[in-house]
């Protein structure tokens, strides 16, 4: 449980498969899954130097 101090993610739903139900094509190794997730970080929270090896994608619904 977070006290909102700290950055959270909350996987909303996950696919191995397209719009079309077609599998997603295959990543240098492994089967693809793509996950959307819910990230709250709360103000002036500092997220850690990270990357991300695999397709990714974000947006922003608001800010306080």
């Amino acid at each position: 449980m977070s006290d909102g101090k700290e950055p959270t993610a909350e996987r909303i739903a996950a696919s191995s498969s397209s719009w079309n139900g077609e599998p997603l094509p295959a990543y240098p190794a492994g089967r693809p899954l793509v996950s959307l997730l819910r990230i709250l970080i709360p103000p002036h929270a500092r997220l850690e130097e990270h990357f991300h090896p695999v397709v990714n994608a974000g947006w922003c619904c608001g800010a306080s």
